[in-house]
């Protein structure tokens, strides 16, 4: 993953720009583009759909059922174990912070209280923050399955699920789990809230506009030619979605799939820590397969890791 050369070419670090040049920079508040100009990248989030990426959303009746008939005391018992199998990371670019979950910075972080039913959860957020919730763990048992979304403040949330990029009220979204604001993992400067959720609901209608122009396309017989110019009207996507709610509040192209050119080296460094003094660390040519690794990590769990020799061997002392 990380440590695979992809492609190789001569750009130098300080050349390469990380920002999305599509929206505001966050440090340099440039302008944004034309509207034609960001159109013509409208998105085909389906191509690049993680498909590790948990049923948090648009689960089914008898499972949503069944969450909504679970007591307190299960619904506490499962945090407990979330938290308790939770691993902290940290995630450094150069040598320089960029992201530190919670847990990892504080105690009080990993209480059960951090998790939040969806109505307490939408009167903790404002417009922009991002949301994360949590289902049972994957494969292996492990601490959760995790999905992210921008809070639009307005009761509801856009998101990736499935590929598609989606608006719905934060109470169908959670389907009766509990999530918590994730706002201040990455250490990148936020943009502003009105510019989070313009690029989150800009999203949702270049979506829209693309179903359109398919089904009238479909329709009406359209020709080779336009096939070809949309599918070059496409252009980069999302791995998963903390990718999208992080490239909606940051801006930047470094968590669009694709955009962030690997040059053989590798600048990112993912910390695990697992308790009792023990970590390892792993290294990445970009930020989305960090991000990938981080989560196929949450999904197996600490107490699972911990009895992995092969992942055990990478661990040191620290």
């Amino acid at each position: 993953m990380g440590n695979q050369i992809d492609r190789l070419t001569h750009h130098r670090y300080d050349e390469v720009p990380l920002s999305d040049p599509s929206y505001p920079d966050s440090e340099n508040g440039s302008a944004c583009v034309d509207s034609d100009t960001n159109t013509a990248s409208s998105l085909d989030v389906r191509q690049l759909h993680n498909e590790e990426e948990e049923e948090v959303v648009g689960v089914s009746s008898e499972t949503r059922a069944h969450v909504e008939a679970s007591s307190p005391a299960r619904a506490y018992d499962y945090e407990e174990h979330v938290l308790r199998e939770e691993l902290h990371f940290a995630a450094y670019y150069a040598g320089e912070c960029i992201f530190r979950n919670a847990s990892s910075s504080s105690a009080a972080a990993s209480a059960p209280s951090s998790f939040l039913t969806p109505a307490r959860l939408l009167e903790a957020s404002v417009a922009g923050d991002l949301l994360e919730f949590t289902a049972p763990g994957g494969g292996g048992g492990g601490s959760s399955c995790t999905h992210w979304a921008v809070s639009t403040g307005d009761g509801r949330a856009v998101y990736v699920h499935h590929g598609e990029v989606r608006s719905d009220p934060v109470a169908v979204l959670s389907a009766g789990r509990r999530g918590r604001v994730v706002s201040d993992w990455y250490r990148f400067k936020a943009q502003s809230a009105e510019t989070v959720v313009r690029r989150a609901l800009d999203q949702v209608l270049l979506q829209q506009q693309q179903q359109q122009q398919e089904a009238v396309m479909v329709n009406g017989g359209g020709g080779g030619d336009e096939d070809e110019g949309r599918q070059q009207a496409h252009g980069a996507s999302w791995r998963n979605s903390e990718c999208f709610a992080a490239w909606c509040r940051y801006g930047k192209r470094q968590f669009k799939s694709g955009l962030e050119l690997r040059i053989g080296k590798t600048p990112y460094l993912l910390k695990t820590h697992l308790g009792d003094g023990v970590a390892t660390t792993q290294s990445f040519q970009c930020l989305e397969d960090l991000i990938v690794e981080r989560w196929r990590l949450e999904r197996i769990g600490r107490s699972a890791l911990l009895l992995d020799s092969g992942f055990a061997q990478t661990c040191c002392g620290l």
